[in-house]
This record gives C-alpha cells, structure tokens and sequence, in this order.
C-alpha cells in the first residue's frame, strides 16, 4: 500500500467509496492505477466490508469533508462525533473544523469547555483556530 497524501495520522483500510463521493485518493487506485474507483470499491467493500459499510470512519470522513467545504450541514455531525471520540488528536482536528461556526451558541459552548481541556492537543487547536473564543 502506498502512502495516502492526508495527514491525520491515521492508518485506515482504503475507501474508496470516499474517492467516488469527495475525490479523496486511496490507496487502491495508486497500485491499480489500470481499475476505476469502481472496481477498488467492490473489492474493499468485498474484504473489509463489516469495518467500511456505513462505519465510523466514513461517517467521519463525510463530516470531515462537508465542513472542509464549508457546509453549515456538518456542524451536527462533528458535534456528534466530538462527543464520542477517544482519539485526542481526531477530536482536536474536529473541533478546529467548528471554526467557521464559533458564533452559534451550541458550538460556541463546545470549543469553550475544550478550551479546559486537560489536554494541550486540544487547547492548542482551538487557540488557533478560534483565538477570538479565548477567555
């Protein structure tokens, strides 16, 4: 498997259902560059299909994505997952992707509490990504 250009950190199954819905790349399609995303996603789907179906990971790369794209849509969805996750440096990443909502009251409150977050990961992040919330 080659060396998936992201930088979170992450050592995931390729999805390339992910390539076909955002244009993510996957490491599928870099060795088999000769198939379509199509055939990568018949594959995957066929070897890791309980871990990728519909699973945390998508459901993250979507949330991910959508807010990347400045869709208001995702706030939800990185709440939901904020709130569940267990892997500090994901949770730090997605609540720097609340940025551009720091002015909603729900989201607002969220980046606060982090703000006493025992963690520096997180600090740091919402330090930088919404200084303007710093107390």
């Amino acid at each position: 498997m080659q060396r998936d250009p992201r930088r979170d950190h992450s050592f995931s199954s390729p999805d390339p259902r992910m390539t076909k819905e955002f244009g993510i790349p996957n490491a599928c399609n870099r060795c088999h560059a000769d198939e379509s995303v199509d055939w990568a996603i018949e594959w995957s789907e066929t070897w890791y299909s309980t871990n990728l179906v519909d699973g945390i990971a998508r459901r993250r790369t979507r949330a991910v994505a959508r807010a990347q794209a400045g869709d208001g849509k995702s706030v939800d969805d990185l709440l939901s997952l904020i709130d569940t996750e267990e892997i500090t440096y994901r949770c730090a990443t997605l609540l720097a992707l609340l940025q551009p909502w720091a002015y909603r009251d729900k989201v607002a409150g969220v980046l606060e509490r982090a703000l006493r977050d025992p963690h520096p990961w997180i600090r740091i992040r919402i330090f930088r990504a919404c200084p303007l919330i710093a107390p």
